[in-house]
């Protein structure tokens, strides 16, 4: 017999061979009961804690307090699900989002909960994919992800996605909305930034379809520059040329974890770097595209902002490259391409 039913069986026999107890004095009593009730009340608190499903994010939103802290990131239990929208890729800073706890027990993707926040504080950035799209948050920034649309509350959005800008799909394009109006976009790469008084949405590649309640339009994208809608400033949209690349642009690449060049060739760096640039990528030569190809990269290097780094990196396959204004980045071989007769053109 287990040791445990001999302690029991012994402490059986003693309280039966103890007969009654003496009723304990009322101010023991009383004591005894608060003593009681309280090591209860620390009980039920820590179930509390350890089952809620939300969480305190920032003190600007009001939940819950239950978190567990990785650095100054907070992922956040929430409810469960089986469907997946969006999936944590990187969070940076102090910021805080809500996770979805599956029900599929070999997932470990951190799969961000329908109906939730992402809330980012001073230079924090967080990044998720949601459907076939990555989105990057910048610092000072709420998003509300829904099931079928992203909510800016305040603050900057970038979003990317590898799809042609031809597709009409909308069952995979992403609908945004502000506190001015709708932005869908159509296969693209663009910025939306939303403050109390107005929202700019800034695409540099593909279309974007804005919306603010009264009128509809739709803008594209040109070779040399952007294109910027603003909703609430006034009583229509009013649209403009922006900068595709530059400093409104330049936060993305610190929202993103940078590209690790050991082991990989300098033609996937090549295509990492054009995507991030919002460019096309074109070699000057057949061999240009074969050393890239098969050059493969070494060190402890990681490339962040593909604008200042490139060159260096590319340094030890030999090659070369260089974005033009009308956002093409061409590369050639350093020495070869040029004495054949190849030229690299700005435009």
């Amino acid at each position: 017999m287990p040791q445990t039913d001999h302690n029991d069986e012994d402490l059986s026999k003693l309280l039966r061979f103890g007969g009654a107890r003496e009723e304990l004095p009322e101010h023991l009593k009383l004591k005894w009961e608060q003593h009681t009730r309280e090591e209860l009340a620390k009980v039920q608190l820590d179930r509390r804690q350890r089952k809620s499903h939300y969480f305190r994010k920032l003190s600007a939103i009001a939940a819950t307090v239950v978190a567990v802290a990785i650095g100054s990131t907070y992922l956040l239990q929430s409810t469960d699900t089986t469907e997946v929208y969006a999936v944590l890729l990187h969070a940076e800073g102090e910021c805080a989002v809500e996770y979805a706890k599956s029900d599929t027990k070999n997932t470990v993707e951190p799969v961000l909960a329908n109906n939730s926040d992402a809330v980012t504080g001073e230079d924090s950035f967080i990044t998720f994919t949601y459907r076939d799209h990555e989105v990057r948050i910048n610092e000072n920034t709420n998003v509300k992800i829904m099931t079928d649309e992203l909510v800016l509350l305040e603050g900057e959005i970038y979003i990317s996605d590898d799809l042609d800008s031809s597709f009409q799909s909308n069952s995979q394009s992403i609908f945004l909305r502000t506190p001015h109006g709708s932005i869908r976009d159509i296969g693209t790469q663009f910025l939306v930034r939303a403050s109390a008084e107005r929202t700019e949405a800034t695409v540099r590649n593909g279309k974007i379809r804005v919306d603010d309640g009264e009128s509809e339009v739709e803008i594209s994208a040109r070779s040399r520059e952007a294109r910027q809608a603003t909703l609430g400033a006034s009583s229509t949209i009013e649209i403009i040329s922006a900068d595709a690349r530059g400093s409104q642009w330049d936060w993305i690449y610190n929202a993103r974890e940078g590209f690790a060049i050991d082991g990989r060739s300098a033609l996937e760096l090549l295509e990492w770097a054009a995507k991030e640039m919002g460019a096309s990528l074109e070699f000057l030569s057949a061999a240009a595209e074969r050393r890239a190809e098969f050059s493969i990269l070494r060190g402890n290097v990681i490339v962040t902002n593909p604008q200042n780094t490139i060159d260096v990196v590319l340094e030890s396959s030999e090659l070369r490259a260089k974005l033009s204004e009308n956002g093409v980045l061409t590369v050639w071989r350093a020495e070869r391409d040029i004495q054949s007769g190849l030229t690299v053109t700005s435009s």
